[in-house]
């Protein structure tokens, strides 16, 4: 696990990456994280094994990798973080609903995994180093 700071505006920010694997407060946004790095340490990399690689790499005219359309699925995994940094109130299973609880990190890496998405679906995509609480 490597531990540092980033500037996030004026304020500074505690981040932790796990694996390569951003570290985030909040179970339903790590959920997302996990999916969108889930080829990370896989021998048949593109890029740094995130979504976001497999999604630029398909947007510049690559094969889709290992015959997933990662331009699909990472649009899916905007629209939830989307949703986790603009909902309030989160619905449960049986009607129940819940407050959000979202730490400065959480929108950072949210917010940063965004422009990521646009990024590799542009064709601009290079890495995580790029994204303010990502790189190690």
């Amino acid at each position: 696990m490597h531990t540092y700071y980033v500037l996030a505006g004026p304020a500074a920010v505690l981040v932790h990456n796990t694996d390569g694997i951003p570290s985030v407060d909040n179970p339903r946004l790590q959920n997302i994280v996990n999916a969108l790095f889930h080829g990370v340490g896989n021998e048949n990399l593109i890029g740094d094994g995130s979504a976001m690689a497999a999604a630029n790499h398909e947007a510049l005219g690559g094969a889709q990798v290992e015959g997933r359309n990662h331009m699909a699925s990472t649009a899916q995994l905007r629209s939830s973080l989307n949703n986790f940094l603009s909902k309030d109130v989160i619905r449960l299973k049986g009607g129940k609903k819940e407050t959000a609880v979202r730490t400065a990190r959480d929108i950072q890496v949210a917010n940063s995994l965004i422009t990521a998405i646009d990024d590799a679906h542009a064709g601009r995509y290079s890495g995580l180093g790029d994204y303010p609480g990502l790189g190690c």
